[in-house]
């Protein structure tokens, strides 16, 4: 039985947090910014393309995380904590995925606010369950 992670498993972690911490930085800095000016472009730009880095890694860390056994915690958590920090952990998952994939969204439908997006996610449900019920 495995004591510690795996390399890569460690090496990933590293760069998502290293890339999740430059990609808040880089859209708090761009306030500071007039809009339409190169460096806040540039900014822009940069939160977008380490967005996409996020999602990347995530994806690879999910499937290197199923070829590898998680070593247990020692001393043992009581139950109640095993199950919380397992919730926690598949929270902190799909917020690394989701978030990269609503703005690959939100710059696919050029921009639009969430509004929108919530809107035509919800006509597109309408559609599939209209379609189904036929």
């Amino acid at each position: 039985m495995r004591t510690r992670y795996s390399s890569v498993q460690i090496l990933l972690h590293w760069l998502v947090f290293v890339l999740v911490v430059l990609t808040y930085a880089t859209m708090d800095i761009k306030g500071w910014y007039a809009k339409g000016t190169p460096l806040r472009e540039l900014l822009a730009l940069t939160h977008y393309s380490l967005g996409f880095c996020v999602l990347f890694l995530m994806c690879i860390r999910l499937f290197v995380r199923g070829m590898y056994v998680t070593p247990p915690v020692k001393p043992a958590l009581p139950r109640w904590q095993h199950y919380f920090s397992g919730g926690a952990q598949i929270l902190i998952y799909l917020m690394f995925l989701s978030l990269p994939v609503m703005g690959i969204l939100s710059q696919y439908y050029g921009g639009m606010s969430g509004r929108c997006l919530t809107s035509l996610c919800r006509e597109a449900c309408f559609r599939i369950y209209r379609y189904r019920n036929y």
